[in-house]
């Protein structure tokens, strides 16, 4: 901007030679270049070069009367400041100017949806699927649904401590014991979450109520109860769902 005129900073003929020469051989290096990329080069070190080279110009410039060449050499690297101050607050005006631009390519709902389908790898139909699954009218099905869970939960933990095998590889064989520690408390953690909530208050024909969930310890009780068979109808769409879906529904009702 300076070198084009467009910056308001008084300058004589020696100080715009000294800033050509500094843009035309050193910014413009290729090597330079990469060094910022990589941060290997900060805008401290770019103002020591600079300096460094108008030392060598003023010394060579020829004495003026009145006017020391230390004198000089501060009013140079003084403007060379402003240049680099102006050249900041010119980088930052585009950012401010886009600022509304940016509010007007807010998404609608339609288009946010179809984006997390893409980044999370599922089918419309199958997130059609998952939503119907996942409308659970009464507190009665809410409740079935919170038990299916926990009785996932627990057979995997059951089926863990019988095959170790199952079992991620940890670099430290004590690390078994703790993981399945672990997802006990997550268990035990979720059943105080659940019965913090109203949802124990059913309907009369309640039968799921959560009134008397238990702590997990190693036996696992089948908590699933006699669903009739409309609810297990309407629960195996579950089972048609990928894996990945199948964890995406269990986080989503918890």
């Amino acid at each position: 901007s300076f070198l084009k005129g467009e910056l308001q900073i008084a300058a004589d003929e020696a100080f715009i030679n000294a800033v050509q020469s500094y843009y035309e051989i050193f910014l413009k290096n290729e090597r330079l270049a990469s060094m910022v990329t990589s941060g290997a080069c900060s805008q401290h070190d770019l103002r020591e070069v600079f300096k460094h080279n108008v030392e060598k110009r003023v010394r060579s410039l020829p004495e003026i009367d009145g006017l020391s060449k230390e004198t000089v050499l501060t009013s140079w690297m003084a403007k060379f400041d402003m240049i680099i101050k102006a050249g900041e607050e010119d980088s930052k005006r585009p950012g401010r100017m886009q600022q509304p631009l940016n509010s007007e390519l807010i998404m609608p709902k339609e288009q946010l949806f179809d984006m997390f389908q893409q980044i999370l790898g599922i089918k419309k139909f199958e997130h059609q699927l998952l939503f119907n699954a996942l409308q659970l009218d009464s507190q009665d099905e809410q409740a079935a649904a919170i038990r299916r869970e926990l009785d996932g939960r627990m057979q995997k933990v059951a089926e863990l401590e019988r095959n170790r095998k199952l079992m991620p590889k940890f670099v430290v064989k004590e690390m078994e014991s703790l993981y399945l520690e672990e997802l006990k408390t997550s268990i035990n953690l979720l059943m105080a979450n659940l019965e913090s909530l109203p949802v124990s208050k059913c309907s009369q024909e309640g039968k799921y109520g959560l009134q008397k969930l238990r702590k997990y310890n190693h036996r696992s009780d089948g908590s699933l109860e006699n669903l009739s068979l409309s609810r297990r109808k309407r629960y195996k769409v579950f089972e048609c769902l990928s894996p990945r879906l199948r964890k995406l529904s269990a986080s989503v009702i918890c």
